[in-house]
């Protein structure tokens, strides 16, 4: 109060209530207690609209390193399937992180596990091209690729044509509830990317998935395919 009547170019009185006009004391009765605030009201949650479904687990990974170190420990957990992609303009043998490494040799010791279980991995390799001629490169790793999964039963492994002087998406779908998206390009260690733990997400995936495998040639009839 003494505030405002400065800023009115008043003087205040001094003295406790002293000066002030009646009015302008306290109102209230001797003895009642000064109302209690009420509390404040939670915030409000806004219901999910009917038909859509919240998307709990979600992981963002800033690096190449981060996104394979997620993506080998899930694999390593995997219960029964595995389909993954790999469809870039280098082989993965030119990554320079430890993490990229163990994840290629996670798949592949997870598929070669000796186990009772029906286990599959299935990975669909992009091969880049220009006029009809495979990247020599790549070429080249996925006949190593092929020698070293020729002889595990639970690895398949098929060829897309890759005519794009890009990148594709890339995806690990570990059974029927984690979906693992990459996203590269620019340098050759460049990669980041997201997981999702639900199985509706993951289940968009596993159908583009199932629709590409099927339309496409085993790696060792591609392989068998190419002019000598």
């Amino acid at each position: 109060m003494c505030a405002l009547v400065e800023a009115l170019g008043g003087t205040p009185p001094t003295g406790g209530t002293a000066g002030w006009p009646p009015g302008a004391r306290s109102r209230r009765p001797a003895g009642r207690a000064a109302p209690r605030r009420r509390p404040a009201a939670p915030p409000v949650r806004r219901p999910v609209p009917r038909g859509r479904e919240a998307l709990p687990g979600i992981h963002w990974y800033k690096d190449n390193r981060e996104f394979y170190e997620a993506a080998a420990e899930r694999v390593r957990g995997a219960a029964s399937e595995i389909r993954v992609t790999y469809t870039r303009r280098y082989p993965p043998d030119q990554t320079s992180t430890n993490a990229s490494r163990e994840y290629f040799r996670a798949v592949q010791e997870w598929a070669a596990a000796d186990s009772e279980d029906e286990r599959s991995v299935r990975r669909i390799i992009g091969v880049p091209e220009r006029d009809g001629v495979p990247d020599k490169d790549v070429l080249a790793w996925v006949r190593r690729h092929h020698e070293a999964t020729g002889g595990v039963l639970n690895y398949e492994a098929a060829v897309l044509r890759w005519t794009a002087a890009a990148d594709g998406i890339n995806m690990a779908l570990i059974d029927d509830s984690a979906a693992f998206l990459a996203f590269s390009g620019g340098s050759k260690q460049r990669l980041n990317g997201f997981s999702v733990e639900h199985p509706r997400f993951m289940g968009y995936f596993a159908a583009h998935f199932d629709q590409l495998w099927v339309a496409l040639p085993s790696l060792a009839h591609y392989l068998d395919e190419l002019p000598d």
